[in-house]
């Protein structure tokens, strides 16, 4: 009769196994192919616009001018965003060059938010957790349209995404080390 038992229970247990690694199976499977939820700008005058070179003046004059590193970090989150949707609309329109061109700037703006909230928080100013995460999210969304491109785009721009994708990478991996 124990030697029932036993079995009975090494097969429940099993079966039980089975379900729990088909199960988390799938859940990764479903976590992975959902999109991000962060919905970007508005990115208005596109670089294709003969005046955008007012709105990058503008810009550069927005953040210089801006002394609070927190505020700052807000600022280049926004840049960073806009830049994002000007990159996807631009993408949209097969303007590849300065599609991946914005992307760029919008990495580099990026980067600048983590160097800035590392010296706010060396000066003993840690930012609220939610706009960490918000940052993060706004990176995690960046990657998802970079690798989006990266399957439509022609094949001369290909590696300039791949080197996009991993300064995305590398500015998100400092972001989580705060």
């Amino acid at each position: 009769m124990s030697m029932n038992k036993t079995a009975s229970f090494l097969i429940g247990l099993v079966f039980l196994l089975i379900f729990a690694i088909s199960f988390h199976k799938n859940f990764i499977i479903q976590a992975a192919t959902e999109p991000i939820v962060y919905e970007l700008p508005y990115p208005g005058i596109l670089p294709d616009h003969p005046l955008y070179f007012l709105k990058r003046a503008r810009d550069n004059v927005w953040v210089f001018f801006t002394r609070d590193n927190f505020k700052k970090a807000e600022v280049l989150l926004i840049l960073a965003d806009k830049k994002t949707a000007m990159a996807l609309e631009l993408a949209n329109n097969d303007k590849w060059q300065l599609s991946v061109s914005m992307m760029n700037e919008a990495n580099k703006h990026s980067a600048h938010i983590v160097e800035t909230l590392a010296l706010s928080k060396k000066i003993g100013t840690t930012p609220p957790s939610d706009f960490v995460d918000k940052v993060k999210r706004s990176s995690m969304k960046r990657e998802e349209i970079m690798e989006d491109f990266a399957e439509k785009i022609p094949e001369e721009f290909e590696k300039l995404v791949e080197a996009a994708i991993k300064q995305n990478l590398d500015a998100y991996n400092n972001l989580t080390r705060l």
